[in-house]
């Protein structure tokens, strides 16, 4: 049979090995969270780049096109270039705001999956840290359960051994010639 300080060994080792465990998943999600994150915020800084290129090229076509229509005037051949790409520039305006349209709608969807991955986050970290407390409380309450026993064995004894130090017993004595019987 085990003691009980053997018992109690075992179960802090359980707990120690659970909460091992569970620091490691815990870890392990939080890996996964900021891999997410990161991959996100690429993929947001990618499509700011796309945005920004698309931007620029735009800004170009209509320069351009700016151009052609001061400086050559509607009598030139350019010119009716520049009419015939006007077309064009609707067709591509109307997909650039297709586009808008989806990227705001993507980033508003990815900004709710972040605000979600947060709170998610948060809960799981309240979730920790009152499960830690609860841990920290119990085992409080079991050190002091076992000091005050300890204490009260220590009080016992000393109480035991006061009583012989200062003759509750009375002051008997025990010896063989107290026991023996005066008859004559």
């Amino acid at each position: 049979m085990e003691s009980k300080y053997q018992q109690k060994l075992k179960k802090e080792e359980y707990r120690r090995k659970k909460r091992e465990s569970e620091d490691a998943a815990t870890w392990e999600k939080k890996m996964i969270q900021r891999e997410k994150a990161k991959k996100l915020e690429e993929k947001q800084q990618k499509q700011e780049w796309q945005r920004q290129q698309m931007f620029a090229d735009d800004h170009y076509l209509k320069t351009i096109e700016l151009l052609n229509s001061l400086d050559l005037g509607p009598s030139s051949g350019i010119s009716c270039k520049a009419n015939h790409c006007k077309p064009e520039s609707t067709a591509w305006a109307r997909s650039r705001s297709y586009k808008q349209i989806q990227r705001e709608e993507e980033n508003r969807k990815l900004q709710e999956m972040k605000d979600a991955q947060r709170r998610k986050a948060e809960l799981l970290e309240l979730k920790q840290r009152k499960e830690e407390k609860i841990r920290i409380k119990a085992l409080q309450k079991e050190q002091q359960r076992v000091n005050n026993a300890f204490l009260d064995k220590l009080q016992n004894s000393h109480q035991l051994g006061d009583m012989y130090q200062s003759g509750c017993l009375g002051n008997t004595d025990f010896s063989a010639d107290s026991w023996e019987v005066e008859y004559e």
